[in-house]
């Protein structure tokens, strides 16, 4: 079965019909395992390469102006960000634990960067302030490619679960069409 050419979240949209675009790319995107068999769960996974942009798109339909192309996001945190968005939703500020040797640590949800291990995309989410003065919390959601080019968008948080949500269907939808090594 092909993989979907494209999977698109709209984060914001004008009175004019504008919308602001974050488009992943499954056919461009890989989700390989650690072997010749293609994985079936996160554990079987070797790595991920994901491919994805955000524009914007006018309502007259004349063009669109790219404004971050990351054509591909070795070792993507994408995973790690559904995840923190669902627990800042919960009303959470941070995880505490204990690591493999024993020592306790603690990561910080907000304003705590979430780096790759590879060539890819750092992201960073921080609370923002309301630009309407509703009382509606948003947040600032940060991405830098590993050439320092980067992007930020601001998003309440209604519309920041949905794109958690949406976020994790990507990775989901890359691990049902994954591949081997």
């Amino acid at each position: 079965m092909a993989k979907k050419r494209k999977i698109d979240f709209v984060l914001d949209e004008n009175d004019d019909g504008d919308k602001l675009i974050f488009r992943f790319y499954p056919r461009k995107s890989t989700c390989h395992s650690f072997n010749e068999n293609p994985p079936k769960t996160w554990d079987d996974v070797y790595k991920v390469y994901y491919s994805y942009a955000i524009f914007r798109s006018y309502s007259d339909d004349t063009h669109i102006d790219m404004l971050f192309n990351c054509l591909c996001d070795e070792c993507s945190v994408i995973d790690e960000v559904t995840r923190r968005i669902e627990l800042i939703i919960n009303g959470e500020n941070e995880v505490k634990g204990v690591d493999y040797f024993g020592d306790k640590y603690t990561i910080k949800l907000l304003d705590n960067e979430m780096v790759p291990f590879g060539y890819g995309v750092t992201w960073n989410i921080s609370e923002a302030r309301n630009p309407e003065g509703e009382k509606t919390k948003w947040y600032k959601i940060e991405m830098w490619d590993y050439d320092d080019t980067g992007f930020r968008f601001y998003i309440d948080i209604n519309k920041l679960k949905k794109f958690g949500e949406y976020l994790n269907e990507c990775c989901e939808y890359m691990l049902a069409h994954g591949c081997p090594i």
